[in-house]
């Protein structure tokens, strides 16, 4: 057979409508101008277009696409020379006529053009196209994820690291640098839990966001730390940032609780200035702020705990002030220093702060709780502890409110501790609680008259109460 016919054949049936129309890759064909003379199904399906507002109406040559990208000249060469051009283009609804397409419609396609030659002349050119789109996402996603901090959006630890390096040249001093910590994370975590604390975290990013200039650098470098980069400011543009940002952090109120941010900064006024020694001040200085601020604000914040606790459930209010009221007397009772009784007091009126993590419906409830509900009552001694022991002035009183619910036979929580392995106080605080508890209207069990509930106490002696402290509070304590 003559090889010029052979090839014609082969051409021939490459362009043959059933070929192109059964392809599953897009693709369309062109004469020798570039002027489309036909399409496929694959083709029309991804652009909603019509065959017949294509067809010598729209010329590859002058893809508004091909001319933006610089690949008119590779696409002649293929008429011309009979090379083969492989590219990528971004394709939007404008750039096809007669398409049928949403005004948000965007696709990102990689094709190959190639040259049919026949009897040594490009007679017709073929495209065929691949829609990349969701690869193109997917890689987006995975770049915008490898610098950004998945929670707040802001840059990570990553960008950060990258970015100092890259704004560390003359052209942009000063560089000033601010870092910031979050006070009281983990005692937010510990009483509302961590996607309270987490709504913390992206409400402080965004007050920081709304200080901040377009222009400065803001990154999450983990937990609650943050630090912002600040190209081309003085250290008096620096401090008038952190007030912005310290005032927009003060107005954030969640559960009635205000939240603060400490912060520190300082600036590089001259090339020979390391910038990791900027940033190391910067860091210097938030945490000495942050440690002469923290007492304070830690207690606080257990304050407006307490509170919110409070304004829950009113009964609890009322049970603290008398548990309170009624572990003063016991340490007079037993001749305890005026610190000692102090710290017994606070643990009286602190002991089920831990029961802010409880829903309102079930601190209010007055009827049996169920096996579960128990369950999460019995968290509060520890979640008591968590928050208390945040402040260090707290931490006598964290640790009697952690074992007030331990029993003298070892049966009781959380740690099933017998006997004098319950410190004093908390074996003090376990017999005033449950007494209260039975005397008032304080729980979702029956209340009790003095009388009975003076029994309760004796009965149980020596298994859930220390027997000589349940008689001293009973002889002594309850008769004042």
């Amino acid at each position: 057979m003559d090889n010029g016919k052979n090839k014609n054949h082969i051409i021939s049936k490459f362009l043959s409508t059933q070929f192109i129309e059964q392809n599953p890759f897009p693709m369309w064909v062109s004469d020798q101008e570039g002027t489309i003379i036909k399409t496929n199904k694959a083709l029309r399906d991804l652009l909603q277009v019509k065959e017949e507002d294509v067809v010598g109406k729209y010329n590859v040559l002058e893809d508004p696409q091909i001319i933006k990208n610089n690949l008119r000249d590779q696409f002649m060469e293929v008429f011309t020379k009979g090379n083969t051009v492989n590219f990528a283009l971004e394709w939007s609804k404008n750039d096809f006529p007669g398409a049928v397409l949403g005004d948000q419609f965007k696709i990102f396609i990689e094709g190959t053009l190639f040259p049919i030659i026949a009897n040594g002349k490009v007679t017709n050119s073929v495209i065929i196209y691949r829609d990349v789109t969701e690869d193109r996402k997917r890689q987006e996603q995975l770049s915008y994820l490898s610098f950004h901090d998945s929670l707040t959006g802001l840059y990570n630890r990553r960008y950060f690291d990258e970015e100092i390096k890259r704004i560390d040249v003359p052209r942009n001093l000063p560089i000033s640098i601010i870092m910031g910590d979050i006070n009281g994370l983990k005692l937010t975590n510990d009483a509302f839990g961590h996607s309270f604390g987490d709504q913390l975290i992206i409400s402080m990013a965004n007050a920081i966001k709304t200080s901040c200039r377009a222009d400065d650098i803001i990154a999450r470098l983990g937990g609650d730390e943050f630090v912002i980069l600040l190209p081309k400011t003085t250290l008096s543009k620096t401090r008038e940032i952190s007030r912005r940002i310290n005032e927009n952090c003060s107005k954030i109120n969640m559960n009635n609780i205000r939240f603060s941010m400490s912060l520190g900064y300082d600036c590089k006024t001259v090339p020979e200035e390391g910038i990791y020694g900027v940033f190391k001040k910067a860091e210097d200085d938030m945490y000495l702020k942050k440690l002469s601020e923290t007492g304070v604000i830690k207690e606080n914040a257990i304050n407006q705990i307490i509170d919110q606790l409070f304004k829950k459930c009113r009964r609890e209010r009322i049970h603290a002030s008398q548990v309170s009221n009624l572990c003063e007397v016991f340490g007079r009772v037993l001749s305890l220093s005026d610190k000692e009784i102090s710290i017994l007091s606070s643990a009286g009126f602190h002991h089920n702060i831990g029961k802010i993590i409880l829903d309102e419906d079930l601190l209010n409830k007055t009827d049996e709780v169920t096996d579960n509900e128990y369950f999460e009552i019995k968290r509060h001694s520890e979640v008591g502890y968590r928050i208390l022991s945040a402040a260090s002035k707290m931490n006598d009183v964290a640790e009697i409110v952690l074992h007030h619910h331990e029993r003298v036979d070892g049966k009781g929580y959380p740690n099933q501790l017998k006997g004098r392995e319950i410190p004093l106080y908390s074996r003090i605080l376990t017999i005033v609680d449950a007494y209260d508890a039975m005397t008032n209207k304080v729980t979702y069990k029956k209340t009790l008259s003095k009388e009975i509930a003076k029994k309760e106490l004796l009965d149980n002696k020596g298994t859930q109460f220390d027997a000589d402290l349940v008689e001293i509070f009973i002889n002594q304590v309850l008769d004042i």
